[in-house]
């Protein structure tokens, strides 16, 4: 009976993909703007990146690195076109970590580790020297992180609740919201009583102004804001599809809940007016040039949405200076990265 319920959930999930497109999606289909995509040359090869950030008009790429290299990752400069530092090495220790994970922040990026129990705060205006000084804080929190009005606030992997199917964790939020210096978090009590595993239905990516939070979901197309009180006051749907989350194979009485096969927002920065995301969720495959596209959707903070923008292929980190009429991406070709400069031309 497990197996047949398990069967049918992944069923219906195909089958209501199809629904009707929603007011944003044909927004986006209709008006985007065509970016012109140019690569810039690293002279190296990335096998993989964990964010990409603008600092004194040099492009910055934290690069992750294998643990035999002896340091998780490796800051790499367009500028330079080299390495210009490696942080934190790889180890058990208070001032090391064993599988880190970088939340790129506006001016500094939050490094956790689960199994190390601890994390560091890093401004990326030290990331230019050779050995930059980092703090390491043993406390427990869970990453993607983010400094939201002095505190750090954090997704509860956990919290999972489905009304219409009864299922339930029993978790009181979807955030968890600690001090910098003392979380008051205990890892065997965060992790105990957890009836269904939905550690990768929450999973998102993080902006804030201060004010409002903004969460863009990795998993469906839909971006959530919260106030400074942690209230969700807007849903945004960027497609309107009626699709069950997860399946639920039942592994004794654990339950994993999985994301179908959907992808949708893959990464997000923000500046003073508002948040951009890359989004490349069902909808992006051009029929007309038979290759994949991903959009770039600007909002502003009150989660008005102002334009969007729209290029070949897959892309993931970004910054974006609207100024310059001038996004940075990268992009995965060939098992490397690449670094792009996406030129906007509303003409």
């Amino acid at each position: 009976m497990n197996k047949l319920l398990t069967i049918l959930i992944i069923i219906l999930s195909h089958y209501t993909i199809s629904a009707q497109d929603s007011i944003l999606l044909k927004n986006i289909r209709e008006n985007s703007i065509l970016l012109r995509k140019n690569e810039i040359n690293l002279d190296i090869d990335i096998d993989n990146i964990s964010g990409i950030d603008i600092l004194d008009n040099d492009i910055i790429l934290i690069t992750y690195k294998r643990p035999e290299d002896g340091y998780h990752f490796s800051i790499y400069s367009s500028e330079d076109r080299k390495i210009i530092s490696r942080i934190i090495p790889f180890g058990s220790g208070v001032d090391q970590m064993i599988a880190p994970i970088v939340t790129i922040a506006d001016s500094y990026l939050i490094i956790t580790s689960i199994q190390n129990s601890n994390y560091t705060i890093i401004p990326f205006s030290i990331l230019h020297s050779k050995n930059p000084e980092i703090e390491y804080n043993s406390n427990f929190i869970v990453p993607p992180t983010i400094v939201f009005k002095d505190s750090l606030i954090f997704s509860d992997m956990f919290y999972f609740e489905d009304k219409k199917a009864g299922l339930t964790n029993n978790r009181k939020s979807r955030f968890m919201k600690v001090n910098k210096e003392d979380s008051n978090i205990k890892i065997e009590e965060f992790f105990s009583n957890v009836k269904y595993n939905s550690s990768s239905l929450y999973f998102g990516y993080l902006a804030t102004n201060d004010t409002v939070l903004v969460v863009a979901n990795s998993h469906y197309p839909r971006v959530d804001m919260f106030d400074s009180n942690l209230r969700l006051t807007k849903s945004i749907f960027i497609e309107n599809i009626e699709i069950l989350h997860y399946a639920a194979p039942e592994l004794g009485n654990h339950i994993f809940m999985a994301p179908n096969l959907f992808s949708g927002c893959n990464g997000i920065c923000y500046t003073d007016t508002g948040f951009y995301i890359s989004y490349h969720g069902y909808f992006v495959y051009d029929e007309t040039s038979k290759a994949e596209s991903s959009y770039i959707l600007s909002f502003d903070w009150s989660g008005k949405f102002l334009k969007s923008f729209v290029c070949t292929g897959e892309i993931k980190d970004l910054r974006v200076i609207p100024e310059e009429n001038t996004i940075y991406a990268t992009e995965k070709i060939d098992d490397k990265i690449k670094l792009f400069k996406l030129v906007i031309d509303e003409q």
